[in-house]
């Protein structure tokens, strides 16, 4: 039978048949060197069947390759596995059902937790003397802030516990040191004086002072005046936080 007559007897389309040969998962008995018309026999409606019911119970074409000469005896088997994998995944999204709502109104709790401890300890940053920005410079960057907490619902957001450590191996042969004060009293004056920053990646470490330690604005505005330091350029920062009473650091490296 030619290819037409074939996929009639299938009920199908032609371009399935042509897709299964390409595939090498159902190939014609024969291809005539001289049209090209491709050969099928009556029996291999059967295969066809096979692989049609095979990928409707969701096997990959990979797994119907391993069956397509199987007896139906093996079919039954492998279809009994494919249903009990199915009930486990059944299980598993009723189980996500259930835990969702109460995991969205935790995730939602926290952000908007972190969103009032943003606006609380705003009112604990001298924004002009810490920074050298006006109040309505200060807040809108913690409404951008709030705006990223909305849109993101994620608890990765900021993470004061687990500061990066300057001597941990982040800091390796491959990392240039490119800008660095001690010991500063403002951020102003170090924000101030940043390099343009190239293309590339960067790691800042920041040590403040110990009066911000937990204070998501003063890292927020932080962070946001570095990025706005180079706006435009292509490259990635790595920013960890971390606070003292005794000295305060800002150190810039770059990936070479």
């Amino acid at each position: 039978m030619i290819i037409k007559e074939f996929a009639k007897l299938c009920d199908c389309n032609p371009q399935t048949l042509r897709y299964y040969d390409s595939i090498d998962l159902l190939k014609p008995v024969n291809v005539d060197k001289y049209t090209g018309y491709r050969h099928y026999n009556v029996e291999q409606a059967l295969q066809y069947l096979k692989i049609k019911k095979l990928q409707d119970a969701g096997f990959s074409i990979e797994e119907i390759k391993k069956l397509i000469n199987a007896s139906d005896d093996v079919i039954f088997d492998a279809l009994n596995k494919k249903i009990l994998e199915q009930e486990s995944k059944l299980l598993e999204i009723k189980k996500i059902q259930k835990s969702y709502q109460k995991e969205m109104k935790e995730m939602k709790e926290k952000i908007a937790s972190i969103k009032e401890k943003m606006m609380s300890s705003a009112l604990e940053v001298d924004y002009k003397d810490e920074f050298g920005i006006s109040k309505d410079e200060f807040y809108e960057i913690i409404k951008a802030a709030n705006t990223m907490l909305d849109n993101s619902l994620s608890d990765e957001i900021i993470d004061f516990a687990t500061p990066i450590d300057e001597d941990d191996e982040i800091v390796s042969d491959d990392l240039s040191l490119v800008y660095e004060v001690n010991n500063f009293k403002r951020i102003k004056d170090v924000i101030n004086s940043i390099p343009d920053l190239s293309k590339g990646e960067y790691v800042v470490f920041v040590i403040a002072d110990d009066k911000y330690k937990d204070n998501y604005a003063y890292v927020n505005t932080v962070v946001s005046m570095i990025v706005e330091k180079t706006p435009g350029k292509d490259f990635n920062l790595k920013i960890s936080f971390d606070f003292s009473k005794e000295k305060q650091s800002f150190k810039i490296y770059k990936k070479i």
